[in-house]
């Protein structure tokens, strides 16, 4: 394995990993989030829109993925490496835009709130397998 593929695969493959944009995780009505943070109506109506309109985004990231490993698949790991920088810039990008959308729905109140949940969930990155916890001593 060539010095350049061995630092290269592994962007590659988070690139991949990371594609979902955070719109999976705006509150959903009926959603635990939406009770927790005491979403009007009118506030899950302008969430369910934000989302409809991400939604097309979503599945580009998705064909964009694919194109990564059928690059990887196919040996150019420089061009897979360079779609999936790109790639990773965009996802930045657009997650930055979209919790800004979804601030301005939300009460200074509900924003703190939802900081407050956030900030209490367990680190996702030490998860192990279904409903499992990995050792990580």
């Amino acid at each position: 394995m060539t010095t350049t593929t061995r630092y290269i695969l592994p962007v590659v493959a988070i690139a991949i990993i990371s594609g979902a944009f955070v719109a999976s995780a705006v509150a959903h009505p009926g959603d635990r989030l939406a009770e927790q943070l005491g979403l009007s109506e009118a506030q899950q109506q302008s969430l369910a829109s934000l989302r409809a309109e991400y939604a097309p985004r979503r599945e580009v990231a998705q064909a964009q993925r694919e194109q990564v490993l059928a690059l990887v698949e196919s040996g150019d790991v420089d061009g897979a490496a360079a779609l999936a920088a790109d790639q990773a810039r965009d996802h930045v990008y657009q997650r930055a835009e979209m919790q800004r959308l979804m601030a301005e729905s939300l009460t200074p109140e509900q924003l703190e709130k939802m900081e407050e949940i956030r900030s209490s969930r367990p680190d996702r990155k030490h998860k192990g397998g279904p409903g499992g916890r990995r050792h990580t001593q």
